[in-house]
């Protein structure tokens, strides 16, 4: 965002906002890649209960049949025993896997927020940055003035509330900050 003034070109600007809407191009992709992993996560629980499932039905049919009728109590018995071991360690295994695929989804979830996050603050860039481009206009250029440091304070508090969500470097909160502020 610049603010207007009498050194200000309307070509400065598209050029501007023509950066800007590229910059929010890119990042819909991003998440659009995001929600897409979020969702692979999804089904990788999925997947999951399905082959334990099928894991746990194949345990239960040990010493059943012909083998458990001939050879008797103790066989079967014995079977149990396999396939509650059996089934303790696939509980054991869908545990880990379920814990891992639990932290790839709240990692996905966060770069989707993140993302939607950065995509809302260049939207709001790219509403002042329009704004401005209709201020150069003289008739328009004190009530646009006005709105445009009315925006940047909107937008100052939402970068705080960024920062302060941790989503974004103090690096990075600087500069945005100092941007807007050189802006108004």
């Amino acid at each position: 965002m610049i603010s207007p003034d009498n050194s200000l070109t309307s070509g400065t600007i598209d050029q501007q906002i023509a950066n800007t809407e590229t910059q929010i191009s890119q990042l819909v992709i991003r998440l659009e890649n995001a929600k897409r992993d979020v969702q692979e996560w999804v089904d990788a629980n999925s997947s999951l209960s399905l082959s334990a499932a099928k894991a746990r039905a194949e345990t239960q049919s040990l010493g059943r049949g012909l083998g458990g009728v001939l050879l008797g109590s103790g066989y079967r018995a014995s079977c149990r025993r396999a396939a509650a071991s059996a089934n303790a360690g696939i509980a054991r295994k869908v545990a880990a896997k379920r814990a891992e695929i639990k932290q790839g989804k709240q990692n996905a979830q966060e770069v989707v927020r993140q993302v939607q996050f950065q995509i809302s603050l260049l939207k709001d860039e790219l509403k002042t940055l329009k704004s401005q481009r209709k201020s150069l206009s003289p008739t328009k250029k004190s009530n646009q003035t006005v709105q445009t440091a009315s925006r940047s304070l909107v937008l100052l508090e939402k970068l705080s509330e960024a920062y302060q969500m941790g989503l974004l470097t103090q690096e990075e909160y600087e500069e945005k900050r100092k941007k807007i502020v050189d802006e108004i």
